[in-house]
């Protein structure tokens, strides 16, 4: 059960990092760029958002996880369930360092991005 509560935060945190990365993006690309040079901006936050996977992954698994579980035991304790904390602490702490660490890797992206094309650099 603990495997399907991280596989869901995991799935969660990632649909969060999509729309919450659009809006970076679309934030990023309104501070004085051509409209011919967006696609830079674009491309190196969606690069910025595949390196990040293995990364968002890990971190999930093993703080996410670890904190999450801890909390929901303490939190299970003060409300009498026995492991239904656990496994909701576990979904959440990994869908919150997910979508952290995916949100930062976008937006690294997406700031590499607009330097480069501000700087003339294209890439077409």
């Amino acid at each position: 059960m603990i495997y399907v509560a991280a596989a869901i935060g995991y799935i969660a945190g990632l649909i969060a990092a999509f729309y919450l990365g659009r809006r970076i993006v679309v934030a990023v690309m309104r501070r004085g760029i051509e409209p011919a040079r967006r696609r830079t901006v674009m491309r190196t936050a969606v690069a910025g958002a595949f390196v990040g996977l293995i990364p968002a992954l890990l971190l999930g698994l093993l703080f996410g996880a670890t904190l999450g579980s801890i909390a929901g035991e303490r939190l299970s304790g003060t409300l009498g369930g026995a492991s239904s904390g656990t496994v909701l602490g576990v979904a959440l702490g990994v869908f919150a360092v997910v979508s952290l660490v995916m949100c930062l890797t976008v937006a690294a992206g997406a700031w590499l991005g607009h330097s480069l094309a501000r700087d003339g650099w294209d890439w077409a």
